[in-house]
């Protein structure tokens, strides 16, 4: 595609960031790239979190059907270690079990009568 006359070329473009980049570094001004975020404020401390219900994972599984374990962490909305604990609680509770469906390993609610009662 030609180039439009009126635009400068890029080698001048260059040359005006390089020039603009050692002026910021000569005035003792941090450069912009690599900055970190500033940390969060006292007061505004991440809000407790509720304990999820012992069963909230099977309750998703009963509502979605069969979900990969990927799928099922989207949909549960929880960190993926605070995910991880509760899949081994409710697998060991014997309210999820695995499932193979088309190759593919599925979480899916156990039936009723499988599951011990959660208490």
């Amino acid at each position: 595609m030609p180039q439009d006359p009126n635009d400068e070329p890029a080698s001048v473009l260059l040359e005006r960031i390089r020039a603009a980049r050692q002026a910021e570094a000569d005035a003792g001004k941090p450069s912009r790239r690599g900055r970190r975020k500033a940390a969060a404020h006292p007061e505004q401390a991440p809000r407790p979190v509720a304990p999820a219900p012992p069963d909230l994972l099977a309750q998703l599984l009963q509502e979605c059907g069969a979900l990969s374990e990927r799928a099922l962490l989207a949909a549960s909305e929880l960190d993926p270690a605070g995910f991880r604990a509760q899949l081994a609680l409710e697998q060991g509770m014997g309210v999820i079990r695995e499932t193979a469906q088309a190759g593919q390993v599925l979480l899916e609610a156990a039936p009723a009568s499988m599951a011990t009662t959660v208490q």
